[in-house]
């Protein structure tokens, strides 16, 4: 399985770059974002599909008429790593994703990242997933993995994942390891340079301070981190981060890129997503957009003001970061 993926390598144009000449192509420009933070997610992009059959071809098939799942081992006898809380299942006909992470007792992002797959995913009957059995997810060790670089890449602690998995939080990790990755309440993560942050959408605050390149949208405290929160009385993931800032706030392009939505996007209120290339950069819960699909903006460019529409209990601006599909943690690819 995969880990829902943080770091892919951007270059520098995709912040900076100029608009799309007609005919000629433009020269890359030089620079780019830490290349030790972006590798894991073009690992992950690329063994994603692999692991997954790999993995759950080793695990037990689950009765698809009723019964407890038995949980699958990674281990025999005597200090080895923990068993895996997983279980592989057939897809029968009728099933959503919702109702099979319900049946096992976990929920619908641990069911996705499992099996590398998002909301728009399709499943048919007989497919085979591989199933937690409670909150979390398996991840795949690769080269150049760390415990440490994974718990910020999945905005867990280290030390939750040692104990979960029965390893030495400081002991070496080896490629094909499988990890599981377990649910950390948001409260007890801090991300790298920032203060904790509240669970909670509208309450709380946390220094915002990123790690990367990107510039911020707006400027101010993070009221709700990327990862695991309780929201309206419900445990979820969050895909990105919310910014507390004032009404009306004037909020400006992360990224250069093509506006490919701008406008009422249900939960999200007015929202404006920008594409340049396998990256999408999403605002949400504007006010007003002043930028429309298909307009080409440039990084720093003003694309909307702030607001609280759709799911929102008050002012914000939730940002998010798509690497090929994937929300990745806003944290690690924004500036200081």
């Amino acid at each position: 399985m995969v880990l829902m993926a943080i770091g892919l390598l951007i270059p520098a144009a995709v912040l900076h770059a100029p608009a799309p000449a007609p005919v000629a192509a433009k020269p890359a420009q030089a620079g780019m974002l830490s290349a030790a933070r972006m590798l894991p997610v073009a690992r992950a992009v690329l063994r994603a599909a692999d692991e997954a059959r790999v993995y759950a071809a080793s695990l037990p098939s689950q009765d698809p008429t009723g019964g407890t799942p038995a949980p699958a081992s990674q281990a025999g006898n005597g200090g080895g790593p923990a068993p895996m809380p997983v279980t592989r299942y057939t897809v029968q006909p009728g099933d959503t994703l919702s109702g099979i992470a319900a049946r096992f007792g976990t929920d619908l992002p641990s069911l996705e990242a499992t099996n590398n797959l998002n909301d728009n995913s399709v499943i048919q009957p007989g497919e085979a997933l591989t199933v937690p059995t409670q909150v979390g997810w398996v991840f795949s060790v690769g080269p150049g993995d760390t415990l440490s670089g994974i718990a910020v890449d999945a905005g867990v602690s280290a030390a939750s994942i040692a104990t979960a998995n029965h390893i030495d939080v400081n002991g070496d990790l080896q490629v094909g390891q499988h990890l599981w990755i377990p649910h950390d309440p948001p409260a007890s993560v801090t991300q790298p340079g920032a203060a904790p942050a509240s669970s909670g959408g509208s309450g709380g605050s946390g220094a915002a301070v990123g790690s990367g390149a990107m510039p911020w949208p707006v400027r101010g405290p993070i009221t709700s981190p990327f990862g695991w929160r309780i929201l309206y009385g419900q445990r979820n993931f969050h895909h990105g981060i919310d910014i507390g800032v004032s009404m009306y706030t004037p909020v400006h392009a992360s990224i250069s890129g093509r506006v490919i939505t701008a406008g009422w996007d249900g939960g999200y209120g007015i929202a404006i997503r920008i594409q340049n290339g396998n990256v999408v950069t999403l605002y949400a819960h504007n006010s007003r957009a002043v930028v429309s699909v298909g307009q080409y903006v440039q990084v720093g460019q003003l694309i909307s003001y702030s607001g609280m529409t759709g799911n929102a209990t008050g002012p914000h601006v939730h940002f998010g970061i798509y690497i090929n599909g994937t929300p990745v943690n806003p944290i690690g690819y924004l500036q200081p």
